[in-house]
């Protein structure tokens, strides 16, 4: 690989990194030719990208990033994993096929600048997609709006109630108050 073409690459990387939700670094030795392709074609599913970069260039590549991390997680064989639109999804798949395939290890990630441990990477793992947050999220400011509706509802209801009751006993009065009338009208009369 000449000048020219390290210098591609790594601006190539450096638009990947600048458009990337997460960062993972992953060890991927031991992999043959046929499981890093299904690594691939599995991560490339949830709109994520596995690249095997040298790690020199993927250096000089993060140069350009005010991103402090680890630099042992650029040693030896390292695969970075990049997710675009989601942060679990990719690290979940990766855990997935680390149990079928042993050489997967993760080094570490980055996550909004921060970097993360593999610890803490194997939590993330866990966490449900950014859409099922979403959604738990949306639920959650739902929910008391939900209850004060159903209890503004309730309150408006017992309220319409009352001043129905209170026509009636008006109603009711004014009946009573017009045969007082026409009862006192009659004695008279008589």
């Amino acid at each position: 690989m000449n000048r020219e073409e390290k210098a591609k690459v790594v601006e190539i990387l450096r638009e990947k990194i600048a458009k990337t939700s997460a960062i993972y670094f992953i060890d991927y030795k031991g992999l043959n030719v046929s499981q890093s392709n299904l690594v691939r074609r599995k991560v490339k599913e949830v709109s994520a990208e596995f690249k095997v970069v040298k790690n020199r260039l993927t250096k000089i590549a993060f140069q350009a990033f005010p991103y402090k991390f680890d630099d042992s997680v650029l040693k030896d064989t390292t695969a970075l994993l990049f997710g675009y639109s989601d942060p679990v999804k990719p690290i979940s798949v990766i855990y997935d096929l680390s149990k079928e395939f042993k050489p997967l290890k993760v080094k570490g990630g980055l996550i909004g600048g921060k970097f993360l441990t593999p610890d803490e990477v194997k939590e993330i793992s866990k966490l449900p997609p950014v859409e099922v947050l979403r959604a738990q999220l949306a639920s959650q400011i739902a929910s008391p709006l939900r209850t004060f509706a159903y209890l503004m509802s309730n309150k408006l209801v017992q309220f319409l109630n009352l001043l129905n009751q209170l026509k009636n006993k008006k109603m009711e009065e004014n009946k009573w108050q017009k045969l007082q009338k026409n009862n006192f009208l009659s004695i008279l009369i008589i």
